[in-house]
This record gives structure tokens, C-alpha cells and sequence, in this order.
């Protein structure tokens, strides 16, 4: 854990500066692609394969930590992970079902539509608001494999990082 006189950036594995770049020009889309690429890298994986999945809970703290704060501050608090997992947490205390909370997270971040015209249809990537009036937590999104999986284990190794390991 970082002691609050340290910064993340001390000790990340990834170089941080393009991301904060663009989500500092509010290049939302290009800040979303350099997460996926910061992320895999940090896992050990090789971003160019379309095929790699990032094993998250190899994903180093301070790594995850300074995208999720550079994300948070360059939205003003808007998008990045801990503002995912804080829409997530109460949905899943409430609901029993984790295909029930799925689907009311996709409601609220806006990555799926349910209505009469289009029932249950969750957005390809490509379809999603890049822009700052996009609801809370529609970013990042990282890609189509970006699932309630990979979502659930972002907010595991969050609680991990931050001191408080999830009960299994």
C-alpha cells in the first residue's frame, strides 16, 4: 500500500504520460485504448494480440491506482474504476442476482440500451459516448471483453489495493 507521502507514480510499471495526455485533451477514446494497452502491459501481457486477456489480479497496485486517479481527475470525477466500482457495490448489495446487477450497471453506465425498441442489447465498443457528458462510469471501457468478469476482478484487486482484501 502507498503511504500517503508517496505518490502511485513511484513505483508503476507502466508509463502513465500518453494517457494523461489525452484524457488531459479529453481524447476519451484514445485514453481508453491506453488503458487497455497500459493494463495488459502491466499484467505481463502483449497488447498488440487481439487475443490477450489480462489475468488482473497479476495487475500491480500502484499501476492501477494512478490510471483509475489520472482517469477521476481529468473527468472530474466522472469516469475510472473506482467510479464503476461505487455504481457496482450498491447493485450488487441490493440485487440477488450478479446477471441482475450486470444488466442494471450496463443501465445506468449507458453500455446497454433496454428498451421497447432494442430489449437487453449491450453496446459494441465502438457505440459508446466518448465525450465528458457521457453518464458517470461509462469510462473506461476498455473493449467488448470488458464483461462482468473482468469488471468484478478490477473491483477485487481495487479492495485488494486498497487494504481491504474481498471475503471469497
Amino acid at each position: 500500500m502507498i503511504s500517503p507521502s508517496e505518490s502511485p507514480e513511484d513505483f508503476t510499471t507502466v508509463d502513465c504520460t500518453q494517457l494523461e495526455k489525452y484524457l488531459k485533451g479529453g481524447l476519451w477514446r484514445m485514453a481508453d485504448m491506453e488503458t487497455r494497452k497500459l493494463i495488459i502491459t502491466a499484467c505481463g501481457g502483449n497488447p498488440a494480440d487481439p487475443q490477450t486477456t489480462p489475468s488482473l489480479n497479476q495487475l500491480p497496485c500502484p499501476d492501477l491506482q494512478k490510471i483509475d486517479q489520472l482517469w477521476v481527475k481529468y473527468s472530474r470525477g466522472r469516469f475510472g474504476f473506482s467510479v464503476q466500482q461505487a455504481i457496482w457495490k450498491p447493485l450488487e448489495q441490493k440485487l440477488y442476482s450478479k446477471t441482475d446487477v450486470w444488466a442494471a450497471f450496463g443501465d445506468r453506465t449507458s453500455w446497454r440500451i433496454n428498451h421497447l425498441l432494442k430489449q437487453n442489447y449491450w453496446k459494441q465498443h465502438k457505440e459508446l459516448t466518448f465525450d465528458i457528458k457521457a453518464p458517470a462510469g461509462h469510462l473506461p471501457h476498455m473493449g467488448d471483453k470488458f464483461g462482468i468478469l473482468t469488471l468484478e476482478q478490477f473491483f477485487k484487486q481495487m479492495e485488494w489495493c486498497a487494504g481491504n482484501p474481498p471475503a471469497e
